[in-house]
């Protein structure tokens, strides 16, 4: 019984001390879609980011915190690698961020990654 009640005690002290973690601090499950060749928007933590592409693409977005999260663009697993100058394609990819009116990217397909951190608080790109 004394084995017991220590258990219960420490149990409880255990639970005083470790912070709790309610459901509103929890980040967003990460987002990982597949774009079609055309045009497709892509919300994430509340924004909207029209992606504009002649290729199927991988669009992957995480969270780091409630306002920032990293948008990573592949070209989708399968699809031939582009050869054009500097390992991109000359097909035209635009991502355009609607809730700022913002370009994220204009240029060429990437054949590795392309990746960018977003801020939702004012609209910055870091790429």
């Amino acid at each position: 019984m004394k084995l017991l009640r220590t258990v219960l005690a420490a149990l409880a002290l255990i639970a005083l001390l470790v912070p709790t973690v309610g459901l509103g601090d929890q980040l967003p499950v990460p987002l990982e879609k597949k774009l079609t060749a055309g045009t497709t928007n892509v919300t994430y933590l509340g924004q909207t980011l029209r992606f504009t592409t002649s290729v199927p693409l991988l669009v992957k977005c995480d969270a780091e915190t409630s306002t920032r999260f990293k948008m990573t663009v592949t070209l989708y697993p399968g699809t031939p690698l582009p050869n054009g100058p500097n390992t991109y394609a000359a097909e035209n990819l635009y991502i355009y961020w609607s809730n700022f009116g913002t370009d994220v990217y204009n240029g060429g397909v990437p054949s590795g990654e392309l990746t960018t951190w977003l801020n939702t608080e004012g609209g910055f790109v870091d790429r």
